[in-house]
C-alpha cells in the first residue's frame, strides 16, 4: 500500500480522511528545510485503522511513521477487518491478536519480523506459507479456519505453542505433520471437527442440517446436509448444471426440505420439494415463467401446506399465497390492496396453523424508509380477516427465520428501523397478535435484529452490533455470547443455535459454549442472502 508524501496529501487529503493539511503559500518545498516531513501512514481497511488509532490514543490526528513503529503490542479482535494491506508499517509488533475478523490473506503480514505472538482465531484463513517470513514467530492461535495444510509450520524453528482445533487438516497435516510438531517440542492444542463437537452436548440428540452450498472447485450449487455431531456432510440434489436454489423450508418433522430453483431449464422459477434420502425434486407450481418469481417459503405445522409470497413484474407486487402439498392447488390469503405498490412478503405460520403473520411494504422500496411503510399484520388463513398489529411510519420487519412466533400463539416479534444517522438504530419488539399494541424490549442505540423465540418460550436469540445475543422475552437478563456472527435459529429442542459467520454455518450450545463451525472447506456460501439453511431431521444412529 503507498504511504502518502505531503506533496500527495496536498491533492489527495480528503480521500485519506485525517484532516487538513495545508498547501497554499506557506507550504514548503522538502529542500527548502533541514528535513523532509515523515510520510503519513495509511491502510486499506478503516477497522484496522480504527484498532492501531486505539492502540496509540490517536483517535483523529494524522498518523506518523513515528507513532507506528513505536507500537509493540496491538489487539484487534472482531472487528470486521477484511484486509491486512498497510500492517507492514507496524514492523515492531511483537504481539498481534486479529481473532473472529473476515481475513484471508496472510501475506502483508511477512514484514513484521519481530512477531513472536499471533492470534487469529475464527477467520477464513487456508494458506500458512506467509507465515514463513515469521522465523520468531513462538505461539500461533489459529482455530476455527480453514486450514488444510500444515506444512508451512515445519520451518518455524521458535515454535513453541500451535492451538488450530476446528480445521479441516488434509491426511498429511493430520497423520504426519501434527506427530512432527510435537515431537520437535512445540505445545500442540488441536482437535478434529468430529471431536470437538461431538463434544458440545454429548449423550443429547443431534440433527441435520439442510444447507445451500457452492462447490469451490466446480461453481455448482447444491443442497446439503450438515450434521451436527460432525460426520460427513451429504450432497442430496447432486447438481452439475447452473441451476441455482434459494429460500429453503423444512416440513416440521425435517423429513423433507422445499426450495425456489431453476431446476428445469426452461421452465422458469418453481417451488420443489425434496426428501431427506432422496435426489430427485418434486415440482409444487404451476405457475411460471417471465414476469413471475417466488420466495420467502414457510412449511405450516401440520406439513399439508407451504405459505410463500409470489411476484408479479406487472404490478409490481408481492402476494402471500398458500400451496396444497398434495394437491398443488395456490389460495390468494393476501393481495394488492385497489391502489399504489403493495408487497406483502416473510409469511410465518402460528403454531396451531390458522393463521399468517406477514410484512407488507407500500409505496416505493427504493424511495428510502420515509416514503416506504412496512407493517406487520396477520391474516385468518380460512376466514381472510386481516389486520395490522403495528400501523408505524417507521419500517417494521421480520427476520428470515420461523421463530418470530411466542411458543403459546400469543406474540409476535419483530424489528424496526429506529434511526438511520448518524448511527443506524435498530430495535427488536415483541406485539401481541390481540392488537394492544407493541413493546421494545432492546430499546438502545445498538443494531439489534434478528431475533428467534426459543421452541419452549423464555428466551430469544438475536444479533446486536455483529454479535449473537440471548434475552428473557421481556427483554430481561440480556446475555452476550461473544460470538460473531447472524442469523441465528433455534435447534428443535431448543438446546443449540445455529448463525452465520461470514458464510460458514455455525452452531453453539444455548449457553455459548462449544461454538463448531460445520462447513466443509470446499464448500462456499449459496446463491443469495435468502434463507440457505433450514433446521431437519433429528440423527439416528442408522444414518
Amino acid at each position: 500500500m503507498k504511504r502518502w508524501s505531503i506533496g500527495a496529501l496536498c491533492i489527495g487529503f480528503f480521500l485519506v480522511g485525517h484532516g487538513l493539511l495545508g498547501c497554499g503559500e506557506g507550504a514548503k518545498n522538502p529542500t527548502d528545510g533541514p528535513a523532509q516531513e515523515e510520510e503519513v501512514s495509511v491502510f486499506a481497511d478503516a477497522q484496522l485503522e480504527q484498532a492501531v488509532r486505539q492502540a496509540l490514543e490517536k483517535p483523529e490526528a494524522i498518523l506518523r511513521q513515528t507513532d507506528l513503529v513505536s507500537l509493540t503490542k496491538l489487539e484487534a479482535q472482531s472487528r470486521q477487518i477484511k484486509t491486512l494491506t498497510g500492517i507492514g508499517q507496524l514492523s515492531n509488533l511483537t504481539v498481534l491478536d486479529l481473532s473472529e475478523n473476515q481475513i484471508q490473506d496472510l501475506k502483508p503480514l511477512s514484514i513484521l519480523p519481530h512477531l513472536a505472538f499471533l492470534a487469529l482465531t475464527a477467520n477464513q484463513i487456508e494458506d500458512l506459507s506467509p507465515l514463513l517470513a515469521l522465523p520468531r514467530l513462538q505461539s500461533l492461535l489459529i482455530e476455527g479456519n480453514r486450514v488444510q495444510d500444515i506444512t508451512p509450520l515445519m520451518a518455524l524453528t521458535q515454535l513453541e505453542y500451535l492451538a488450530l482445533s476446528g480445521n479441516p487438516l488434509n491426511e498429511a497435516s493430520l497423520n504426519s505433520h501434527l506427530s512432527a510438531l510435537k515431537t520437535s517440542g512445540v505445545e500442540v492444542a488441536f482437535e478434529d471437527l468430529a471431536n470437538q463437537v461431538d463434544q458440545a452436548l454429548p449423550g443429547e440428540s443431534h440433527f441435520w442440517i439442510y444447507y445451500i452450498g457452492r462447490d469451490q472447485a466446480t461453481g455448482r450449487s447444491n443442497i446439503y446436509v450438515l450434521a451436527t455431531d460432525g460426520r460427513d456432510p451429504i450432497n442430496l440434489t447432486n447438481n452439475d448444471t447452473r441451476a441455482t436454489f434459494n429460500h429453503l423450508t423444512a416440513s416440521p418433522d425435517g423429513s423433507q426440505v422445499a426450495f425456489v430453483s431453476d431446476w428445469d431449464f426452461g421452465y422458469g422459477y418453481h417451488i420443489y420439494a425434496l426428501s431427506f434420502g432422496s435426489t430427485e425434486p418434486v415440482k409444487l407450481t404451476k405457475v411460471s415463467g417471465i414476469g413471475t418469481t417466488y420466495g420467502d417459503l414457510a412449511w405450516s405445522p401440520d406439513g399439508m401446506r407451504i405459505a410463500f409470497a409470489r411476484y408479479f413484474f406487472s404490478g409490481p407486487f408481492f402476494e402471500i399465497m398458500t400451496l396444497d402439498i398434495n394437491t398443488g392447488g395456490e389460495t390468494v390469503d393476501q393481495t394488492q390492496s385497489a391502489t399504489g405498490q403493495v408487497f406483502n412478503t416473510m409469511p410465518k405460520w402460528s403454531p396451531d396453523g390458522t393463521r399468517l403473520a406477514f410484512s407488507q411494504g407500500r409505496g416505493n422500496p427504493l424511495a428510502g424508509p420515509d416514503l416506504f411503510r412496512e407493517d406487520i399484520f396477520v391474516v385468518n388463513v380460512d376466514q381472510g380477516n386481516t389486520v395490522n398489529l403495528t400501523d408505524h411510519p417507521r419500517p417494521d420487519r421480520f427476520p428470515l427465520t420461523s421463530q418470530i412466533w411466542s411458543p403459546d400463539g400469543t406474540q409476535l416479534l419483530f424489528f424496526r428501523l429506529i434511526s438511520t444517522g448518524p448511527t443506524v438504530d435498530i430495535d427488536i419488539f415483541t406485539t401481541p397478535v390481540d392488537g394492544s399494541g407493541p413493546l421494545n424490549i432492546t430499546n438502545d442505540p445498538s443494531f439489534d435484529w434478528d431475533p428467534a423465540w426459543s421452541p419452549q418460550g423464555g428466551s430469544i436469540v438475536y444479533t446486536r452490533d455483529g454479535f449473537i445475543h440471548t434475552m428473557g422475552e421481556d427483554g430481561s437478563n440480556k446475555v452476550n455470547l461473544g460470538i460473531a456472527g447472524g442469523g441465528p435459529t433455534w435447534s428443535p429442542d431448543g438446546a443449540r443455535i445455529a448463525y452465520v459467520n461470514q458464510g460458514d454455518l455455525f452452531i453453539v450450545n444455548a449457553d455459548g459454549t462449544f461454538p463448531a463451525n460445520l462447513t466443509p472447506a470446499d464448500l462456499l456460501p449459496g446463491d443469495s442472502s435468502s434463507s440457505f439453511m433450514a433446521w431437519g431431521p433429528q440423527i439416528k444412529e442408522e444414518q
